[in-house]
């Protein structure tokens, strides 16, 4: 039987191995000499021994150094005696020679992969002359043996960069043996059978950094029945063992061989970062960083953060401030601590000291002073845990606190909570008070930013007060954002040519510039605004970075609209997180993506608006909700809306909004045929939009009310009211805005639009102009047009409008005019020989009445799209020529087909992540069960299937790779349910849903999905799973 020397730890089949530790270990054998340096309780002699035990068991060979005074015959002779019985000691051979002896004795005996283990190599860290005869041993090892030297502390060998830059080295120190929240999880259930959450294994994570040892003590107490909350609370008693070891083998270790003194360790204990001046200020040294790197390379428990900066282990550190508290007296330490921080202007360490300390005063004063530097640094989130542990008695006898939170929630865009803050800043400062002022204008300032008729309450009471300079200079600004909020834009010119160019001068120019038409010279100021990483509160006005998307709607680039959105606003940042979900939905409504529950998705969201304020964001969702209810929804709802609106809008006393929802309420009323009111609601708002000189309003008012007098057949006001539309069109270069007209008030279906040029041309109305328009969409020679364009999905079942009305069930009476109208929706742009048709429709008819068929089922066909084509007309949907047939390429307004090439188009060509991720998202969402799935038994059918369904697995593919590189891997499952669901038998989507449920913990779960992987492919396709699959289930299972 071995001597204890040779012993190796004893192993344990079922402990649970660290995959990211075993993931390392496996580089082993690749390499001359791995260094295993980390401190005592990580687990490291264990996880090695587990290691080479499982993979070479009959390989390896293990040496404890026990004497730290040996000497290097000695030591080599022992070596040797770890794999080679019949040792001679011959004390006359040279180290070189003895050496050499044992690189030969191992060359002799071992023609295989030999692992040689030393463990305890700390003892022998001083002996610098048995270091130097390692380098030469690893120098001359054969690539077929493996040296591992275990260590407590780091070991400092000759030319160990060498041997790094020869790929001869690998180190595993002690962040790899740190077990992180989700391998505590498993580690409590493999070693404990407990089962706890991950915010539990966060909790045990801040407590004890992921120790091996503090685990260990943790998952006994946790076995024995404690609860969680009191173990961490009694730390202290639970981690006896801990903090004996810790001090006796440790502190106590170091003091008695004089490495650091017992006061450096003690003073700087109340330290939560050792950074080296504070250390030499509070010790009145000057050799700090010394210290802190010898203990940081040789004990362990003593963390480098950066060059002048260390940590003590959270443990560590507790033992330290326990001792510390019985020699020195920490209340006349503590002060003379955070004078230091002052005087090294390091308040956020001050901050964190005094909180850590609980000296909840010196706290407070800290945040007072300082709260604005800390803020403009960025360190707000310090800032926010501070004050969240402050009570409210504390906020209330420091008034200034709910100031700093206030800025701290601007900060964030937190902007309801900040004027919360403000308010109750107000409720308890004096009146008397400095800050009165200060508060009183940052209220008016937010109120006003969120264009809300209280900042004019709040301004109002602001100018009675005395104010200084640089507050007049503020409250100037402000005047002008309420002279404009109310309306008043001659005024608001005149003050802004007193403003000095600044973000304010260019906001108000570049809205008032929109608000009359001139997008292009509103987009030249917008240009000049200066903000920071897209900051909101660096605007004055809400409204302002949100210019570009109404801009692009009205131009009718929608694509870059919805870019904008993704690009620039956090859909899951802050209280904004609604606006950005707000214009998303607008958008894709412009896009023809129209859910029916949209609708429940625009009223919940004007619910969710605070009193506040957001006063312009709720007219905005009043008013597209009502023209979305014109278009797709109920036209009595869009007028209640409507109604409610103009209510509100009395409060905001703004004549802008007031025209748009006037003009809103005339497309209800229109739908509703109520025309006469209609034109009414028109007219008010065309006098609005008149007076403010807006161009582009007043195009799309012209629109509808040509509409109007086109459908009452008033002629001589058609004249007048279409004349004026292209006249306008034609001097403002609005044709862009009559090719697609789906800007955000004007008519989603182009198709309208069309019988009003032709009877424009007939009638002669700017007859070059009309033509020109009509040349543009492709219709120049057509006579005639029903009116309206189709709508047409077939991504699932086929379904479609003919404009807004959809085509019911009822209709098909004939199920092959479906399939024809299927036929030629799949050759779209093509044109198809009748012959053609009739042998894949009627494969088992003579020519003749496979002909005739066709004739039949055509005409009915034509009927279903064009109920109102009079006879003898000619079919607009449905083209001839010659004895082909096609769908005319002009004939729907949205296919969500082509809708779902486009966008996943858009997101192949761009360049940023964001963008292409939410393009691929949209497709994701359009893509519903496979093309025309009821129809899938017809060949032509099943090709389309299969091609769209290869788009929709590379998108969904890439959106996989994607969320699992970030860890989301909630989404991930959700990618992966949308691609199964689509494709059972898709190998990549089983082999991540593995991959993922390992990185979450859930072993048996992955396990779990390799059998439903092979038992789908076996039933449906007769099939094995593969190698990839079948590799990383071996590596689930080992």
């Amino acid at each position: 039987m071995k001597d204890k020397m040779y012993t190796p730890p004893r192993v344990y089949s079922n402990s649970l191995q660290k995959q990211s530790l075993v993931q390392k270990y496996k580089q082993i054998k690749d390499i001359s000499l791995t260094i295993i340096q980390a401190q005592l309780g990580s687990g490291k002699s264990n996880s090695i021994a587990n290691f080479l035990n499982e993979n070479y068991k009959d390989s390896f060979y293990w040496c404890n150094i026990q004497d730290k005074l040996v000497s290097q015959q000695k030591f080599w002779l022992e070596f040797m005696g770890a794999y080679k019985d019949d040792i001679e000691f011959d004390d006359s051979l040279e180290i070189k020679e003895l050496i050499n002896l044992a690189i030969n004795s191992l060359i002799e005996k071992f023609n295989r992969d030999i692992f040689l283990v030393i463990d305890d190599f700390d003892l022998i860290k001083e002996n610098n002359d048995l270091l130097a005869s390692f380098y030469y041993f690893v120098a001359n090892l054969p690539e077929n043996l493996h040296l591992i030297i275990i260590s407590r502390t780091k070991v400092n060998l000759p030319r160990l960069s060498y041997l790094k830059l020869q790929n001869k080295l690998l180190i595993v120190d002690d962040k790899d043996f740190i077990f992180q929240p989700e391998e505590i999880k498993d580690f409590f259930n493999c070693e404990y059978n407990l089962i706890i959450s991950l915010v539990e294994a966060k909790k045990v994570f801040t407590v004890s950094e992921g120790w091996l040892l503090a685990l260990d003590i943790i998952g006994a107490s946790l076995q024995a029945g404690n609860d969680l909350d009191e173990v961490i609370a009694n730390k202290n008693q639970e981690f006896t063992g801990v903090f004996d070891y810790l001090r006796y083998d440790l502190l106590d270790k170091i003091v008695k061989e004089e490495l650091v003194s017992k006061e450096f360790l003690l003073k700087t204990s109340v330290l939560k970062k050792l950074k080296v001046k504070v250390c030499n200020q509070l010790l009145n040294i000057n050799n700090s960083q010394e210290i802190l790197d010898y203990l940081a390379k040789r004990i362990g428990f003593v963390y480098k953060i950066d060059d002048k900066s260390y940590r003590y282990h959270r443990l560590f550190a507790e033992l330290l401030k326990d001792q510390a508290a019985k020699v020195y007296d920490l209340d006349l330490l503590y002060p003379q601590v955070e004078k230091i921080y002052k005087q090294n202007n390091l308040w956020e360490e001050a901050i964190y000291y005094n909180l850590n300390n609980n000296r909840e005063e010196a706290v407070v004063k800290l945040i007072i002073k300082q709260y604005k530097k800390l803020i403009e640094q960025g360190k707000v989130d310090l800032l926010k845990q501070t004050l969240d542990t402050l009570s409210d008695e504390v906020y209330r006898a420091y008034p200034r606190l709910f100031i700093c939170q206030g800025d701290i929630y601007c900060y964030l865009e937190k902007f309801f909570l900040a004027l919360e803050s403000y308010l109750n800043a107000k409720r308890y400062l004096q009146v008397d008070s400095k800050d009165l002022v200060n508060v009183l204008i940052k209220i008016a300032k937010l109120y006003l930013f969120l264009n809300s008729p209280e900042g004019l309450k709040y301004l109002k009471q602001v100018k009675e007060l005395k104010l200084s300079s640089s507050q007049k200079r503020k409250v100037k600004k402000l005047n002008i954002i309420a002279e404009f909020m109310q309306g008043n834009i001659a005024e608001t010119k005149w003050l802004l040519r007193e403003l000095e160019e600044s973000n304010l001068y260019y906001e108000l120019k570049a809205i008032i510039a929109f608000s009359t038409g001139e997008f292009k010279q509103s987009k030249k100021f917008i240009k000049q605004i200066t903000v920071t990483e897209n900051r909101l509160f660096d605007y004055w006005i809400i409204y302002t970075p949100f210019l570009p998307i109404y801009i692009n709607l009205f131009m009718g680039q929608i694509y870059k609209s919805q870019e904008y959105v993704w690009s620039n606003f956090s859909v899951s940042n802050s209280e904004l997180k609604e606006i950005a979900e707000y214009y998303l939905l607008g958008i894709q409504s412009f896009l023809g993506v129209n859910k029916s529950s949209y609708q429940d998705e625009y009223t919940k969201l004007i619910e969710v608006v605070s009193d506040f304020g957001f006063n312009w964001y709720r007219i905005h969702l009043l008013t597209y909700i009502v023209v979305w209810e014109a278009f797709y929804g109920n036209p009595k709802q869009g007028i209640k809306y409507g109604e409610k609106g103009l209510d509100y809008i009395k409060k905001v006393k703004s004549e802008f909004y007031r025209g748009n929802l006037l003009i809103g309420l005339g497309i209800n009323y229109y739908k509703l045929d109520q025309l006469e009111k209609a034109y009414q609601y028109l007219e008010e708002a065309k006098s609005i939009f008149s007076k403010c000189n807006n161009q582009v309003y007043l195009f799309y008012i012209l629109l509808w009310l040509s509409k109007i007098s086109y459908k009452i057949k008033a002629e001589n006001q058609f004249i007048t009211d279409m004349d004026e539309l292209l006249t306008l069109a034609q001097k403002e270069s609005y044709g862009h805005l009559l090719l697609r007209p789906e800007g955000i008030l004007g008519s989603k279906d182009y198709g309208k639009l069309i019988p009003l040029l032709l009877e424009a041309r007939e009638k002669e109305i700017k007859i070059d102009y009309s033509d020109k328009i009509l040349k543009q969409m492709n219709f120049k020679d057509i006579k005639r047009h029903p009116g309206y364009s189709l709508r047409i999905s077939a991504l699932g079942c086929l379904e479609i409008y003919r404009g807004q009305e959809k085509i019911s069930s009822d209709e098909w009476k004939r199920k092959k005019a479906k399939d024809l109208f299927e036929l030629l929706l799949v050759k779209q742009g093509q044109l198809i020989p009748r012959d053609r048709i009739c042998y894949l429709l009627w494969p088992n008819k003579d020519k003749e009445a496979a002909e005739r068929n066709f004739s039949v089922t055509l005409s009915f066909l034509n009927k279903v799209l064009e109920p109102s084509r009079r006879r003898r007309e000619t079919p607009f949907f449905i083209i001839k020529k010659g004895n082909s047939y096609g769908l005319n390429q002009q004939a729907a307004y949205f296919y969500d087909v082509n809708y779902f090439e486009e966008i996943i188009n858009q997101g192949k060509e761009t360049n940023k992540m964001v963008v292409k991720i939410n393009y691929y998202h949209q497709a994701l969402d359009l893509y519903q069960g496979g093309f025309l799935k009821n129809s899938l038994d017809k060949d032509w059918i099943q090709q389309e299937n299969n091609r769209l369904e290869l788009l929709f697995l590379e998108i969904a593919e890439e959106l996989l790779k994607y969320y699992y590189q970030q860890q989301d891997y909630e989404t991930s499952l959700e990618v992966i349910d949308k691609i199964l669901k689509q494709n059972k038998c898709y190998e990549q989507a089983y082999l991540y849903k593995m991959k993922i449920y390992f990185q979450l913990g859930r072993r048996e779960y992955a396990i779990k999905t390799y059998y439903n992987c092979k038992k789908t492919l076996k039933e449906e396709l007769n099939l094995a799973p593969s190698n990839n699959i079948e590799q990383y289930y071996s590596l689930l299972v080992s």
